[in-house]
């Protein structure tokens, strides 16, 4: 087509393209096809496409039944897109295709973006089995929800909500905007490859499972938020971190399961990234090293094999348990519970680390051997302490007159516990706290 041609499909037309043959721009003005009745791809198992150069109107039905039909121009769509299963219907939209109000979508085919710019209105709901994106720019002002999602590159934006059912596979590209990209319960989330994955503003929520691997960072922005809800689990298996590139500050809210496994090296939060924990943050191997803060308001964080470093500020444990053996390299604030140990073990605060009024440091004794025994506070620098602490016996052990328990040790101190629990071990025993210049030691005494 050229000149400024236009091809009107009437209602009740049916423009069948049965094999690969495809309509193309010759140049001069912008041709325009204008669909009220039917465009049908009934043969061909390769591509055809309606060019760059032309504009394509759909009021009526698009319906692509073998191989791929790809809209390459510009236009929009407020009428009926049907894919088949095993066929693909790939929009370009150069400079840009709208998909309005009015547009509806069958099949359990393949959409694909490979370029361009496509624009979703609202309140349009697509519901494709499967969405590809590897360049562009889908602008996702309506709801998408498709069975399996992938971005490989190009990005995903506008203020809708777009839910991968089953699975998103991203190993490039950006989620931005102010709208939701939601992983629901029993959905996967697969963050790989080398290059950056960037959510730029909004909010990537995730109900199912993520499995963050790959030689490329998570970037999060322009006060992005990543929600892990209680019912969701994030897996990091790689070093590639956490980034930040600008704008507010981006948080990592934590309420279901968070898990550093697989790696054993440094995993960083960069400045400008806050971790939330009101769930569980499991540290079995490797480091999470936290530059933008972390604060705990519920749950538990535990130590099972890795450990923590913080390049600003303290770890903040406000509410819920702080548990597990390894090494804290920085501060602490507990006013929640301490558990040092994994029953029984030792855990180490490299700088400082204070206890309010409203912490607990439990302690279990099941032996005389520190650390190994019975659990043990190491601060390398100031102990501010007040508040509680708990002990109890374990592994059937009955402490017996004369033996000791060094259960801290500190660099200096300053303050005291307030209270006291269970230094009544039975059979007579008690056991009496007593600081000296490094350190705290519960000695076994039967008057």
């Amino acid at each position: 087509m050229t000149s400024g041609a236009t091809f009107n499909n009437q209602a009740g037309a049916v423009l069948d393209i049965r094999s690969d043959a495809d309509i193309e721009y010759f140049g001069g003005l912008m041709p325009t096809i204008t669909n009220l009745g039917q465009v049908l791809k009934s043969g061909g198992q390769d591509t055809s496409f309606i060019d760059v150069g032309l504009r394509f109107d759909n009021v009526g039905t698009v319906a692509v039944q073998s191989g791929t039909l790809s809209i390459r121009g510009t236009g929009a769509s407020t009428g009926h897109i049907e894919v088949a299963s095993g066929a693909t219907l790939e929009i370009s939209g150069n400079p840009s295709h709208s998909l309005g109000a009015g547009t509806t979508q069958g099949g359990a085919g393949m959409w694909r973006v490979p370029g361009g710019t496509v624009v979703i209105d609202d309140p349009v709901a697509l519901m494709p089995a499967s969405f590809q994106v590897s360049a562009g720019f889908v602008e996702a002002n309506g709801d998408v929800t498709t069975f399996m999602l992938t971005l490989s590159g190009g990005a995903i934006g506008g203020d809708g909500q777009v839910t991968a059912t089953s699975c998103l596979d991203w190993d490039g590209g950006t989620l931005q905007g102010n709208g939701v990209t939601s992983i629901p319960a029993g959905g996967t989330l697969t963050i790989s490859g080398p290059r950056n994955k960037t959510r730029s503003g909004g909010t990537l929520e995730v109900e199912g499972v993520t499995t963050f691997g790959g030689a490329g960072p998570l970037v999060l922005s322009q006060g992005a938020e990543l929600n892990v809800v209680p019912s969701g689990t994030f897996v990091v298996q790689t070093d590639a971190g956490f980034g930040f590139l600008s704008g507010a500050p981006a948080t990592v809210n934590n309420a279901g399961t968070f898990i550093n496994a697989g790696s054993a090296g440094v995993t960083t939060f960069a400045p400008g990234v806050s971790v939330v924990n009101t769930g569980s943050v499991q540290v079995q191997t490797g480091v999470l090293a936290f530059n933008g803060g972390f604060a705990q308001n519920g749950g538990n964080t535990q130590l099972l094999g890795g450990g923590i470093s913080l390049n600003a500020g303290s770890l903040q444990v406000l509410a819920g348990t702080l548990g597990g053996s390894g090494v804290i390299n920085g501060s602490g604030l507990m006013a929640g519970t301490l558990a040092a140990g994994l029953s029984p073990g030792a855990l180490e605060f490299t700088a400082n680390y204070e206890q309010t009024g409203d912490g607990v440091f439990n302690v279990e004794i099941g032996g005389v051997v520190p650390g190994v025994e019975y659990d043990v506070l190491v601060v390398g620098g100031q102990a501010t302490l007040a508040g509680t602490i708990n002990v109890s016996l374990i592994h059937g052990f009955s402490p017996q007159s004369g033996d000791s328990f060094e259960i801290m040790t500190f660099g200096s101190r300053a303050g005291g516990f307030a209270n006291y629990t269970g230094l009544d071990v039975g059979g007579g025993v008690q056991l009496v706290p007593s600081f000296s210049a490094t350190g705290l030691t519960l000695t076994a005494v039967q008057p």
